[in-house]
């Protein structure tokens, strides 16, 4: 299998991992949400301040790319050795990690979303979301973000994740299923078949 490892720490430039031990990508049941472990060694020291918390990563194994962020850098020493062993999420998982409390009655599952989002990652654009006219009672006590996301999306029958800029996801072709454009940091709704979705025009300037 043929992999590919990108890594760019924050403000810095990204650099390809050309050496490294082991390499591991897992996906949640809905392949929504993932985490990924990368073993690299080096005899130089400063492997060990090279990719912080919150570098982004991108790993491509064959067809698949997987997005996500430095979370855990853990540092090793063997003999001469430095070791750094990285782990992280992907970015549909950030939400797994905050805890919304809220009660909503009879409210647009769309405005729900903006609301949360709004409330408790206000960090994300939410420009994409896309409008959802059906309105619902829901509680949420003390769940995650993410958990009330997959709840609104069976409710709703949307797909959503959070993607940062993939071009090599950008394709010219409708795809066979669950493809949408990845233009930016955004919360992505899909509503329509995805044969009907195409790349913006924009997306490739003559």
């Amino acid at each position: 299998m043929l992999t590919q490892i990108f890594i760019t720490p924050p403000g810095g430039n990204e650099e390809e991992v050309k050496a490294y031990d082991s390499c591991r990508t897992n996906m949640s049941t809905t392949d929504r949400a993932g985490s990924f472990s990368l073993t690299i060694p080096s005899f130089c020291t400063d492997i060990f301040n090279k990719y912080p918390v919150g570098s982004d990563v991108r790993i491509i194994q064959n067809d698949s790319i997987f997005r996500g962020w430095v979370l855990n850098p853990a540092r090793k020493k063997n003999g001469a050795a430095n070791i750094v062993e990285i782990s992280g999420l992907s970015y549909t998982a950030r939400p797994q990690k905050i805890l919304v409390t809220e009660n909503y009655v009879n409210k647009r599952i769309s405005d729900i979303v903006v609301d949360l989002f709004q409330k408790y990652a206000p960090q994300f654009n939410l420009d994409s979301v896309a409008d959802c006219d059906k309105a619902i009672s829901i509680k949420f006590n003390d769940v995650f973000l993410f958990d009330a996301m997959e709840q609104l999306s069976d409710i709703s029958g949307y797909e959503w994740y959070i993607d940062e800029p993939v071009s090599e996801q950008i394709d010219t072709q409708p795809q066979g299923s669950g493809w949408a454009e990845l233009v930016e940091m955004l919360i992505l709704k899909v509503p329509y078949p995805s044969e009907s979705l195409y790349p913006a025009v924009d997306l490739y300037p003559v």
